[in-house]
């Protein structure tokens, strides 16, 4: 189906108000810059409703509210790891039976997209901050050996080198 944009209702009014004053359908279109054809829609319209608002649509309505919505969201926000049975439980817990299906189609319309976690391990603040001290003292026994390449202090890299200037 084409893309297709609504014609406000101010726009409606002033097409029924020129109708009214006797301006043929491709003047109404002219002044206005819209479609001949979509003129005379909007006047059918008007004469067979007498009105020129939109019918609602037709469609299944959403279980989700948008108030469980908005909680689901702020929860996966706050916390990008839930799977989708996590969320679908989440939403369970407002009495609101859905399917997994639901729950991606709900968040996939609010711009969230399934991404496979990452492989490093999520770490807590203290082990972040061990991990960050082995580096250091790591990087700081490296700087040594790089300094001093020669000396016996750094064995393994002595051996390496020599390795690499017999062969």
């Amino acid at each position: 189906m084409a893309n297709r944009k609504e014609l406000s209702s101010d726009l409606k009014n002033r097409i029924i108000v020129k109708y009214k004053s006797r301006v043929s359908l491709s003047g109404i279109a002219k002044q206005l810059n819209v479609p001949k054809s979509t003129v005379q829609s909007i006047i059918d319209k008007y004469k067979l409703t007498g009105s020129i608002a939109n019918l609602p649509r037709s469609g299944r309505p959403t279980k989700i509210s948008e108030r469980t919505k908005r909680k689901v969201l702020r929860e996966v926000s706050r916390n990008p790891r839930l799977t989708r049975n996590d969320v679908q439980k989440l939403v369970r817990e407002t009495g609101v039976e859905v399917s997994t299906s639901t729950v991606t189609n709900m968040l996939r319309s609010s711009g969230f997209r399934a991404r496979r976690p990452s492989r490093t391990p999520y770490l807590k603040p203290v082990n972040l901050e061990a991990r960050l001290r082995m580096k250091m003292m790591k990087n700081y026994e490296n700087a040594d050996c790089k300094s001093d390449s020669r000396s016996r202090s750094c064995d393994d890299s002595y051996e390496s080198e020599s390795k690499i200037e017999k062969e």
